[in-house]
């Protein structure tokens, strides 16, 4: 079983007991009065058919390893090892160049766009700036259940590529009673890498979905389901409005409105 094996693995784990954390709250609300059982019967097919997909998925991946990789910092050298080996997961899609610039636009756009966890995430926290990853892994290892100083950590893994162990941190932050904001950041990076890395766009789409659940006006999860939608489902009319959202963001900046606009125009039928 390979590094990407591992990640597709743990993503649909996650999806998996999402989807299951959503029947057993749907049913709480049912049984509380909060829900009619009428109403609640669309809902819950749509996530037993999100549970069964990730099952059916599961089951057909190689048996894990005995033991995966533990989450290491970067070398001297400065790539992260794992028993000695390379840990980083490549890119393994390829899709337009305009598509190309997405994850550095995202980090702008979700700072515009009013999700103070992710700008707290992404932002140079003191440990981020003056200590290694081994060191910020000591300090989460001190404080498991610090989801701040864990998103953190996590980001660092992530904007380095580092896809194993950033998905190793977020699900430990979806799975420890996160805030709304902090679940939809997580959400929204495993989204992306089930993408990026994995090519799984019904598995991306369904944590983009879930991010965007949880903080409606969050511009990475937006613009990445855009980017699901529209280079990995072939859907451009369902991504143009996501688009036309994300340059809506009163403090987007100048310099990134062509690159939208360019992704805009191509889902719109003028950049074929």
């Amino acid at each position: 079983m390979t590094d990407s094996d591992d990640i597709r693995r743990r993503a649909l784990e996650e999806r998996a007991r999402l989807a299951q954390q959503d029947i057993e709250d749907l049913r709480r609300q049912v049984d509380e009065g909060e829900l009619e059982e009428a109403d609640a019967a669309a809902l819950e097919e749509r996530y037993r058919s999100d549970l069964d997909a990730a099952r059916t998925s599961l089951a057909g991946m190689p048996k894990p390893r005995k033991s995966a990789p533990p989450a290491t910092a970067p070398s001297a050298a400065g790539g992260a090892t794992a028993a000695g080996k390379p840990n980083r997961i490549p890119l393994i899609v390829v899709i337009s160049a305009a598509a190309m610039v997405v994850l550095t636009i995202a980090i702008v756009v979700m700072a515009t766009s009013g999700n103070d966890a992710a700008t707290t995430t992404d932002s140079a926290t003191p440990q981020a700036a003056t200590g290694s990853l081994a060191e910020m892994e000591a300090a989460v290892a001190s404080q498991p259940d610090n989801n701040t100083m864990r998103l953190a950590l996590a980001g660092l893994y992530f904007e380095s590529g580092d896809y194993m162990n950033a998905m190793n941190h977020y699900s430990s932050v979806t799975a420890n009673d996160p805030t709304p904001q902090d679940a939809a950041v997580a959400n929204a990076r495993i989204g992306w890498m089930a993408w990026a890395a994995l090519d799984d766009p019904e598995t991306a789409l369904s944590f983009l979905d879930a991010a965007i659940a949880l903080d409606p006006t969050y511009g990475e999860a937006i613009l990445w389901k855009a980017v699901v939608l529209l280079y990995g489902m072939d859907d451009g009319a369902a991504a143009a409005p996501l688009l036309e959202q994300v340059l809506a963001f009163p403090d987007l900046p100048e310099e990134l409105r062509p690159d939208i606009q360019s992704m805009l125009d191509e889902a719109r039928g003028g950049g074929q």
